[in-house]
């Protein structure tokens, strides 16, 4: 088997902007791409990153919030809900610089259908830092950063 190495990514790199392609093989090399993936986010104090911010072509991302043991695998996701209310907040990036950080609008609540590290179906209700977190993840894999809204 082939060495996986990655590397977590500062803009301006092309694939950051880039809308990402859903992920059609389930293997071994996915799920170890997906468990470095957790580790660089961990390892950079983050809550979610997204495979193009290691270089990854893929529609993915990883996250696990701040107190909450669960580690989420989150594979070719597809809005269902997003709630009208709104709420504005400051997010930083793990691919831009810290003075970079900018306050968004996102929904309170959203609805997600996924796969998850095995290929299973499954669906994520997510509300406050969760479900910020979520849709600033499926900015990135549609190219979008937060200085980009």
């Amino acid at each position: 088997m082939e060495t996986i190495f990655l590397e977590l990514i500062k803009d301006p790199a092309d694939i950051l902007h880039k809308k990402l392609d859903p992920v059609t093989v389930w293997d071994l090399k996915l799920m170890l791409q997906l468990n470095l993936m957790h580790d660089i986010m961990i390892e950079n104090n983050g809550v979610g990153l997204a495979a193009n911010q290691v270089g990854l072509d893929k529609r993915m991302f990883v996250m696990q919030l701040p107190n909450d043991k669960r580690q989420y695998t989150i594979i070719n996701p597809v809005v269902i809900v997003r709630g009208r209310d709104k709420i504005s907040k400051l997010e930083g990036c793990l691919s831009l610089t810290a003075e970079e950080s900018s306050v968004v609008e996102r929904s309170r609540l959203i609805t997600i259908r996924f796969r998850d590290i095995y290929g299973k179906d499954d669906c994520l209700n997510a509300s406050g830092l969760m479900a910020q977190v979520i849709q600033h993840e499926l900015d990135h894999l549609d190219g979008k950063l937060i200085n980009d809204r």
